[in-house]
């Protein structure tokens, strides 16, 4: 046995070169008679041999990353690791932490906050092994190594830390020297109820106390505290705070007493001042972390964290299904801005800057819809009698109907013309200004041409649905009869285009041996560079490279500008056609949407319309009525998924100035990488370009890394559905049930298997019959809806693409609003009913097959 693993009471001082200055530290607090929380350290050693089977110096990152997340530990580590489980002895509602111990990590000049990864609520071995892959993969990231590189540090090694988690009462972080103006004998102490995450990226306003050495408190600031903190079963958990209690003080004196007392020892004990994180369980202190405060680092900057928990009084919205994954400040900008910008009436063209409701708001780093904005607008249609004005707004609103969208693809040419020109520029010989004045241009054709009644469209396409439904609520399948009504014109959009021809492109490299052996036995970043040597081949590389240059502008992920396009990574594509390829059941064989019974629905109409009046001028003026609604609707719902289409064109336009933008700064010295400019806001980004001395007047590097440290804790919390009046709701209150109450968005029935899909490397799994759940469903896996029985969404609405595309291809889609791949297993049978959202277990476990 190689013993790669410690009890931290183990530690002795002067063995940080095998475990790490911050896990001796911990050792030594712990053995100074401080509460620590209980756990080990998994050795550098263990690393190094870990390592030592693949030349990590001639891999490139993906490959460095592949093999430290896929590779066998060596079997006395793994034994190893398997045994400190077995001691550890977690309980069941008990949790462990996974953290970096690296040489240089938490010293006297250099903390390395936030470069290298931690890994919280772990609950199972197989959890903790993924969790220390994590912590060593983040050991070679982009990140750290310029981290090293721009501080001159050399690469000596991690080690791990795992330890218990500590859901503490309340948290905070202790200065034993004040770093707004050190002084001898004043410390400052933040807190804040809950767990720790809040305080120390700076997202939450905590309780701040000025003190003596002596514990006398010289002033105390005492937040309104409307959320906190808490571990749920897979993640953090989001608790407002009872308003009763949002203005309690934190700390008693006692506290404050306890804590000076342990920052005096401390400090005494290191010989420097110490930034000491803790947290209080049942009046128990523990000590989570300390590092000495680097003073110089440790300027305080106001409001840089941006669209996290600082929620509003009154408020009422809904997280939208695009965003159930955090989005980065600049994106999160760039929509704010644009609804300053946009039409939000159906009746004016007032500009939404000049309206006290906008349709999102910003939390979690997610967006939500504000339902107040719904209210006032779009719910704002006559009904019932009508008096003169609402005789005015109905003939406004119908000629809004019939016209607008209309214009909107009249606007569609230039708006192409001019993105092919913008794309024709030379982005890389521009100056900064230059750079900052094309990036203000795009945005101005962006809302100009196709974004400036973008909210007018999503509102008159549910204005319609909801006229059509209400011509047809005496019929027992309404649901179903739009839905088959609505099919043809809906299916006539870029996005189904788009797929369509991303399929003929799988099917054609399935059908030759040559190309289809290709995809299965060549890594994916290579098979592009394969494409030549036979007419085949290249033929294929050909039409490959048309369907990039005319479909490439499409996303990978949401909307966010962080995550590449088509175009940045072919390989994207690549991968989609490798497992539409590899699946067992082929794509190709189903590509073709419903097409049986299109015209049952009138049919079905026409009776109940006969049933409902004799008269046949009635009959016809009805038929003819719902006959436009049908057109209408359809054609909005079109032109939800053709806006997104052409949205993406400006997205990532905009992606690649901003990465010019971001590559200027990197050669100025102001942030680290090119991709930090996506924790900037587009203002921020404008002021940068276009006024010099104002590089000069803020540390960039100090607010995006706080930026990505609240963006990273957003990344792990699962986020409330529905915010009202501070109250964060989640709808689904756990799992364990036999039956769930959620939102049919397409109608029918399906029973089946759960296939849990969380990227496109999942696709392959899924087979003929499946359920699939998704948190959110992305355009290029639309193939899959000919294959799948059904579809479960984390969130969404009948204008999610989801539910538009599932319609077409006639199955149902139930939205879960909350994180259904916590809730169902892979494997279990599930039923779903697309027209009431009912979601029934058929089998509590997976099947055994």
């Amino acid at each position: 046995m190689k013993n790669y693993i410690q009890h931290l009471s183990n530690l002795e001082e002067g063995m940080d070169k095998e475990y790490g200055s911050k896990a001796v530290t911990l050792a030594l607090i712990l053995k100074s008679g401080y509460n620590v929380p209980d756990g080990y350290c998994i050795s550098i050693k263990a690393l190094e041999v870990f390592t030592s089977q693949f030349q990590m110096d001639t891999l490139s990152m993906e490959e460095m990353t592949e093999k430290i997340l896929y590779s066998n530990f060596p079997e006395d580590l793994h034994t190893e690791i398997e045994e400190m489980w077995t001691k550890l002895d977690l309980k069941e509602n008990e949790a462990l932490i996974v953290r970096s111990s690296a040489i240089g990590e938490d010293g006297n000049e250099h903390s390395f906050a936030g470069i290298y990864e931690s890994i919280i609520n772990i609950r199972s071995l197989n959890d903790l092994i993924i969790g220390i892959r994590k912590c060593w993969r983040s050991f070679y990231s982009t990140r750290a190594d310029l981290y090293r590189e721009k501080n001159k540090i050399a690469v000596e090694g991690m080690a791990v830390i795992v330890q218990r988690m500590i859901c503490g009462d309340y948290s905070g972080v202790l200065f034993t020297a004040n770093p707004l103006a050190p002084k001898n004998d004043e410390m400052v102490i933040e807190a804040y109820p809950g767990l720790n995450c809040g305080v120390v990226d700076g997202s939450v306003n905590a309780d701040k106390y000025i003190v003596k050495n002596t514990g006398e408190i010289i002033n105390r600031i005492i937040t309104n505290k409307t959320v906190e903190y808490c571990l749920s079963r897979n993640s953090f958990r989001i608790d407002v705070k009872n308003t009763r209690i949002q203005n309690n003080e934190t700390l008693s004196q006692e506290d404050v007493y306890q804590l000076v007392k342990i920052g005096l020892k401390l400090e005494e004990k290191f010989g420097i001042p110490c930034d000491i994180e803790w947290t209080a369980l049942n009046s128990k202190m523990y000590i989570l972390q300390t590092r000495p405060v680097i003073i110089k680092n440790l300027d305080k900057l106001t409001n840089i964290i941006k669209y996290d928990s600082d929620i509003a009084e009154d408020i009422e919205c809904t997280l939208l299904d695009r965003y159930a994954q955090p989005a980065c400040t600049c994106y999160l900008s760039l929509l704010q801005s644009w609804e300053e910008q946009v039409y939000l009436s159906f009746y004016n063209k007032k500009e939404g800057r000049l309206y006290k409701e906008k349709p999102l708001l910003f939390y979690f780093n997610r967006v939500y819809w504000n339902m107040k904005y719904q209210r006032d607008f779009f719910d704002d249609y006559p009904k019932g009698k009508l008096n003169i004005a609402d005789c005015v707004k109905v003939v406004k609103l119908f000629f809004l109907m019939k016209n607008s969208y209309i214009s909107w693809y009249q606007r569609l040419a230039k708006y192409n013309n001019h993105i092919e020109e913008l794309n024709r520029q030379p982005y890389g010989n521009m100056s900064i200004s230059r750079l900052g004045l094309k990036l203000n241009g795009i945005l101005d054709i962006f809302c100009n041409y196709i974004g400036k009644d973008h909210f007018i469209f999503l509102g008159l396409a549910q204005v319609t649905y909801n006229l059509l439904s209400k011509e047809l609520e005496g019929l027992p399948n309404t649901k179903e009869i739009i839905s088959e009504a609505i099919e043809p014109i809906v299916s006539q959009n870029m996005t189904m285009k788009s797929n369509l021809e991303l399929v003929d492109l799988a099917w054609e490299a399935e059908c030759s041996t040559e190309i289809s052996n290709l995809f299965r036995e060549v890594n994916t970043d290579e098979i592009y560079l394969k494409l030549k040597g036979s007419m085949e081949k290249e033929g294929f590389k050909r039409r490959f490279d048309k369907f990039i240059r005319d479909h490439g502008h499409r996303g990978t992920s949401c909307d966010d500008l962080y995550h590449p396009h088509w175009v940045d990574e072919p390989a994207i594509v690549m991968e989609t056609i490798k497992q539409f390829i590899c699946s067992s059941t082929k794509v190709w064989d189903k590509k073709n949407i419903k097409d049986d019974g299109k015209n049952h629905w009138n049919s079905s109409v026409e009776r109940y319309i006969r049933d409902l009046e004799h008269n046949p001028v009635y009959k016809h003026l009805k038929m003819s009525q719902i006959n436009t609604l049908v057109d209408l609707t359809g054609k909005y719902m079109a032109l939800r998924e053709n806006q997104r289409y052409y949205f993406d064109k400006s997205w990532v336009l905009i992606r690649r100035v901003l990465l010019e933008i971001g590559k200027r700064l990197v050669s100025a010295g102001i942030i680290d990488e090119k991709e930090d400019i996506f924790h900037l806001t587009i203002s921020e980004i404008l002021v940068i370009s276009h006024t010099d001395n104002m590089l000069n007047h803020r540390d960039w590097n100090e607010v995006i890394k706080e930026r990505e440290k609240s963006y990273e804790k957003n990344r792990k919390i699962t986020p409330p559905y529905l915010i009202k009046n501070k109250d964060l709701i989640r709808l689904q209150k756990g799992g364990g049930r036999n039956s769930y109450k959620a939102l049919g968005i397409s109608p029918g029935k399906a029973t089946g298997p759960v296939k849990i899909i969380e990227s496109i490397k999942d696709l392959s799994r899924i087979q003929q019959g499946d359920i699939a759940i998704v948190s959110t469903f992305h355009p290029s896996w639309t193939p899959i809806l000919g294959i799948v029985k059904g579809l479960v969404m984390d969130y969404g609405n009948i204008l999610s693409h989801g539910a538009v595309m599932a319609r077409e291809y006639g199955i149902p889609v139930v939205v879960f609003n909350d994180i259904a791949a916590q809730v169902f297993l892979e494997g279990q049978w599930i039923e779903i009913d697309g027209s009431t959202g009912r979601i029934r277990v058929i089998s509590s476990q997976k099947n055994s097959l």
